[in-house]
């Protein structure tokens, strides 16, 4: 009876695949792959990022947030938009007396910290260094005496902002050139407002923080920079408090496994149908699709009566008022959610930080030049999957009839041992990366379609090198 020598198969087809890899197409992808992740020229590899990070968010969003979802619990969103301008008849910019209304309302709910998602650059309205004056006095009258601390944006350096300086100020803005990335220093050294909520929430919940969070290094230091990741499926406490319809595809009707596999399964069918179909230039500019974060708008919180809803919305939680008008300019484009208000971004950030502490996810460290550790576990981990495609190809090739029975079962072992090793080096690296690293997914779209590709390749070649062999 036949058995093969495994030891002798292996170093003939490992010395055959890399006489087919010298070919110079091969050799011309992995080289262009490599100049691509090290000097990215043309942002193919950010895009390539960005791409993957739009596909794994769109399947993997609706299993965010442990149960119950702890940040979604600690944070709300009060939004002045279109129907709050509307209902209330506010001009734009929002006069201060009436930024100082919505303030005291929150403040009475007597939430863990409350955030004005506004930068005070340029004075506005009738008068505007006394109702600026007073405007600063009563934020400090809501703030004192036990009262939730209170930030600003960005305050500018014009005398006439001078009793707005009393109010802390955070960080609003950042020059990472992708969403995936949020600062939790700003360019000056100040935490940014999702750090500095963080904080506030902490000290209101003593024992629900690790000590000792905060980053070290610079703001562009990779420790001090959050890799954000979006939730999907609002709570059913919003949907009511909004009446909004329960039944609606962007609320989870609760947040079991079942549940959130059924999202995540037709939110990525849906995605798909809008990657082909959907035309993105005829969305309205200031549409969302989905919003994880709890969020109310001001003309209901001024108005409403429900009492219960608002203690509910906001006692305990960090509060970030923001714009969501069709006349603010602050809208971030974010692939698999929609076109969102810059304070759900924010507010997103503020949810991750409440849900992992110290374990939030952060970019990888750079390694050389724009490589980054991600990218070269990405070309490592390309060129092992595409040796062990290679010798599995090869052993699904020796398959064919005429073979003797024990030859073939002796391949069919090494095909299954073959798919069982990519598996588990799959589950491995992602577990690695989640847990141990913090790092956000890998480009594994990227990668699996660099190996189909060339491993494609070497078997055309393979197989034209057998026909001219038998010719």
């Amino acid at each position: 009876m036949f058995y093969p020598q495994p030891g002798r198969w292996m170093r003939f087809n490992l010395t055959r695949f890399l006489l087919l890899f010298r070919r110079w197409p091969a050799i011309l992808a992995t080289a262009g792959v490599l100049m691509v992740d090290v000097f990215d020229s043309f942002g193919l590899d950010q895009a390539a990022d960005e791409q993957a990070a739009r596909i794994v968010g769109t399947a993997t969003a609706p299993f965010y947030g442990s149960s119950p979802r702890r940040g979604q619990n600690a944070v709300t969103v009060v939004v002045i938009d279109d129907i709050s301008l509307d209902y209330m008849d506010w001009p734009t910019p929002v006069p201060y007396d009436q930024q100082g209304d919505i303030v005291a309302a929150v403040a009475a709910y007597d939430p863990a910290a409350i955030f004005l998602d506004f930068s005070y650059t340029r004075p506005h309205g009738p008068d505007a260094g006394e109702a600026i004056r007073q405007f600063g006095q009563r934020l400090q009258l809501l703030s004192g005496h036990g009262g939730p601390p209170i930030f600003l944006g960005e305050v500018d350096r014009d005398p006439i902002f001078d009793p707005l300086r009393a109010i802390p100020s955070v960080g609003v803005a950042w020059t990472e050139n992708s969403w995936l990335n949020y600062p939790l220093k700003d360019q000056s050294g100040r935490p940014m407002a999702a750090a500095a909520l963080y904080e506030a929430w902490c000290g209101r919940h003593e024992g629900a923080c690790v000590e000792g969070w905060r980053p070290n290094g610079g703001p562009s230091s990779d420790a001090a920079r959050l890799s954000l990741t979006w939730g999907f499926g609002g709570s059913r406490l919003a949907a009511e408090f909004n009446d909004r319809d329960l039944s609606s595809r962007c609320v989870l009707a609760d947040t079991g496994f079942g549940a959130r596999l059924l999202a995540a399964s037709r939110e990525f069918l849906g995605a798909v149908g809008r990657a082909l179909f959907d035309e993105g230039g005829r969305r309205d500019a200031s549409e969302a699709r989905c919003i994880y974060s709890d969020s109310l708008n001001a003309a209901t919180l001024l108005r409403s009566d429900n009492e219960a809803g608002l203690e509910a919305l906001l006692s305990g939680r960090v509060v970030l008022i923001g714009s969501s008008h069709r006349q603010s300019g602050d809208l971030q484009p974010v692939p698999h959610v929609g076109v969102v208000p810059g304070v759900f971004v924010h507010a997103m950030a503020t949810d991750n930080l409440i849900e992992w502490g110290p374990n939030y996810p952060r970019p990888p460290p750079n390694a050389w030049l724009a490589l980054d550790f991600a990218d070269v576990v990405e070309f490592l981990l390309s060129i092992g999957l595409l040796g062990m495609t290679w010798f599995m190809l090869r052993a699904v090739d020796r398959l064919r009839p005429g073979r003797s029975d024990a030859d073939r079962a002796t391949r069919w072992r090494l095909v299954f041992l073959g798919a069982t090793a990519l598996g588990v080096i799959f589950v491995l690296i992602a577990a690695a990366i989640v847990y141990a690293l913090h790092w956000p997914p890998l480009n594994i779209l990227g990668v699996l379609v660099l190996v189909a590709a060339v491993a494609s390749y070497l078997e055309r070649g393979e197989q034209q090198r057998i026909q001219s062999a038998n010719v």
